[in-house]
């Protein structure tokens, strides 16, 4: 489906409705695509003009748009008219896929102002919630004349790039490359390359190849003498992983452009965004984020060529995390390296992470952190074996084991303390004493031994019977004397029955109104029961 001119006059609009539209592949010796097509044309060898009149505009206007095996929408200039804009609406989704096998040419969606023309490329504008470019698909707006490309702009829900497919902004001559502009509600993934790419360079011409390069990317290059454009991207995540790339570049005599992430969160994967100029003092990154985490060999770096002055970054975020190898760097070779500065909360790297603002011959650039963390200090990695934080504190004493609820011990622990020397091993003694009618008795004058054959002997008193002295009864509670003293009490208790919960005997302290103690008598006092706190 074609819109065009190849005279004076302008063309005409193209507009395509359809609850589906899908392209696949190409003409049997790969001339030709599956395409929708709105250009001015260059038909001068067939002796049918060139295209004077401005191209017309197309509009497309679907549920889904499938684009697979080389096949293409297209608004192009070949000759003297101006290009015309290319609008896609999709309300489901948007998915380019794969490269043909005949011509090498990638599933694409362009703006173009191709060689022979003598006006600008028109624009690209792309409006869906899921737009996926999978296996080296691109959508470009390229210039390979004297005169500016498009620019292209997507106003997107979710946007995932995978195996070396593009988004592109290029000049191969002195016309500029245009600029790029991503609105996402959801986050981006750019990852993985093209496993085919050197195959696919050395068996197809050079300009028959669509991508820049073999890695995923968002890019805006100028290989020729005009400049690079600037790439802008507004998302809550950026996610860039398994060697894709977010790049700016002028590798000819003019500046790149610059590189601009507004993002909440940007992680890196052996990800990297990055500007590189060989001419002026452009190629600037500027990052707004709340964490950049990079990891794996991945960078936020500036290079600058030649006599170039690199590019500065401008870091704006809460956190910054740098580990594995990764870096924050502004590189030149001879012209004076650029400048970093970082605004910050906290800025974490491990020891084989870096921020550097160096020039190989010439003068050093400053790093300017502002920040309340100092980043030289390290990131320690903490081990991700779980550990039981319980057993490393106290049990609750007042909680009673099932055997102290069925009945009542007396435990000999011993001395406890130290050995007598470092080396001998802590001596724990215990044992249980049993009833008297149940163990031997060795009567020694007035005093019986205990034994069993697995106890700890017991020395046991006994008083003679003519000796006067009070009797002895078991403790029940306490008091206290005038002078603070706490003495226990043999009187019965009475508890508080709103408290029925059983405790450990130790948790509870109790006072009553006896007056008989060990040797005291002290006026009655009123029984108070209390709960011990530990």
């Amino acid at each position: 489906m074609r819109a065009g001119t190849s005279g004076l006059g302008k063309s005409g609009y193209l507009t395509l409705r359809a609850t589906e539209i899908e392209l696949i592949g190409r003409s049997n010796d790969g001339r030709l695509p599956s395409s929708i097509l709105a250009s001015v044309e260059n038909l001068e060898d067939l002796s049918l003009g060139v295209g004077r009149g401005d191209g017309g505009n197309a509009f497309i206007e679907t549920e889904r748009l499938t684009i697979l095996d080389g096949a293409e929408v297209s608004a192009s200039t070949f000759g003297d008219g101006r290009a015309g804009n290319l609008t896609i609406n999709a309300t489901e989704s948007i998915t380019l896929s794969g490269v043909n096998s005949i011509s090498g040419d990638s599933s694409a969606i362009t703006a173009s102002t191709e060689l022979g023309a003598t006006q600008d490329g028109g624009s690209l504008n792309i409006t869906t919630p899921n737009l996926n470019l999978i296996n080296a698909a691109v959508v470009t707006a390229r210039s390979r004349s004297n005169f500016s490309g498009g620019s292209i702009t997507l106003n997107v829900d979710t946007l995932n790039l995978t195996s070396g497919a593009q988004i592109l902004t290029s000049s191969f001559s002195d016309g500029d490359a245009g600029t790029i502009t991503i609105h996402s509600d959801s986050p981006i993934t750019l990852s993985g390359s093209d496993i085919s790419f050197k195959d696919r360079v050395a068996q197809f011409p050079g300009e028959n190849i669509d991508t820049d390069g073999a890695e995923t990317a968002i890019a805006s290059r100028s290989r020729g003498n005009g400049n690079a454009g600037s790439v802008t991207i507004n998302t809550p995540q950026l996610r860039v992983e398994g060697q894709g790339s977010i790049t700016v570049s002028s590798s000819g005599s003019e500046v790149a452009g610059s590189l601009n992430i507004n993002a909440p969160s940007i992680q890196l994967n052996n990800g990297t965004p990055s500007t590189e100029t060989a001419a002026g003092n452009q190629g600037n990154i500027t990052l707004q984020a709340s964490e950049i985490k990079l990891e794996n060999n991945s960078a936020i770096t500036t290079n600058a060529t030649n006599t170039a002055t690199g590019g500065d970054i401008n870091i704006d975020a809460k956190f910054i995390i740098g580990l594995d190898n990764s870096s924050i760097s502004a590189n030149a070779v001879e012209g004076r390296g650029a400048n970093i500065s970082i605004n910050a909360e906290g800025v974490f790297l491990d020891n084989s992470s870096q921020i550097a603002a160096t020039s190989a011959l010439g003068i050093d650039g400053t790093v300017n952190l502002n920040t309340q963390v100092y980043p030289t200090q390290g990131v320690v990695r903490l081990s991700t074996k779980v550990i039981d934080a319980q057993s490393l504190v106290a049990q609750n004493l007042c909680t009673l084991t099932q055997a102290q609820k069925e009945g009542s011990s007396l435990v000999i622990t011993g001395r406890g303390g130290l050995p007598p020397a470092p080396t001998q091993q802590l001596t724990v003694l215990r044992g249980t004493v049993g009833w008297e009618e149940n163990t031997n008795m060795e009567k020694q004058g007035d005093t019986g031994i205990l034994t069993s054959d697995h106890k700890q002997p017991v020395k046991i008193y006994h008083r003679q019977e003519t000796q006067n002295l009070p009797e002895i009864h078991q403790a029940q509670g306490w008091v206290m004397t005038e002078k603070g003293t706490v003495k226990p009490t043999s009187a019965s208790t009475i508890l508080n029955s709103a408290n029925p919960q059983l405790l450990h005997p130790s948790c509870y302290l109790f006072t009553d109104d006896t007056s008989v103690t060990l040797g005291d008598r002290l006026p009655p006092k009123k029984f108070s029961f209390h709960q011990a706190k530990h």
